[in-house]
């Protein structure tokens, strides 16, 4: 039986703490320097992500870094070094968007989970079978599909963990 997972977001360090005060089994966040879909959160200093990792940690919460924005090619060597050091972070997830992010962050962090955000729009088997091969672990359903859909898409993909809001 699966147990499913209390996933908060931390839009801040007042809402950091609060969530892990909640008991939350996981928290996302962003970071200051973008490339999240959290715009209008605080986010947190890349400097400071190995002390939030570990605060997490030690409360037996997983952490998930939000990387949930196209990212351009003029980006991509912006975008290095924050997954190296969500790697030697030991961020447990990151939550991307772009196929290119799922690439580098298997190059560079393998040992990170992925997990396709709502914006990688994933609302088919098919695309779920696609977003396996880049590493794909988990898929966040579109807010759009319907109970009975998100039933058809648990059924055609069994071995793809599902969150849905």
């Amino acid at each position: 039986m699966l147990i499913p997972e209390i996933l908060a977001p931390a839009g801040s360090p007042e809402a950091l703490q609060a969530a892990l005060e909640a008991g939350a089994d996981a928290i996302y966040f962003g970071l200051d320097e973008g490339f999240n879909a959290r715009a209008r959160a605080a986010n947190f200093p890349l400097e400071q992500l190995g002390e939030i990792v570990a605060r997490i940690h030690r409360q037996r919460t997983r952490a998930y870094l939000a990387l949930n924005t196209l990212i351009f090619e003029s980006e991509l060597e912006t975008v290095r070094p924050i997954l190296l050091a969500a790697g030697r972070a030991g961020v447990d997830a990151l939550i991307v968007q772009d196929p290119a992010i799922c690439w580098m962050a298997r190059q560079l962090c393998p040992q990170v989970e992925l997990h396709a955000s709502t914006q990688m729009t994933i609302s088919s088997p098919e695309g779920a079978a696609l977003a396996r091969q880049w590493g794909v672990s988990r898929v966040v359903l579109p807010r759009e599909l319907s109970l009975q859909e998100i039933e058809k898409f648990v059924a055609h993909n069994p071995g793809v963990e599902i969150e849905v809001f």
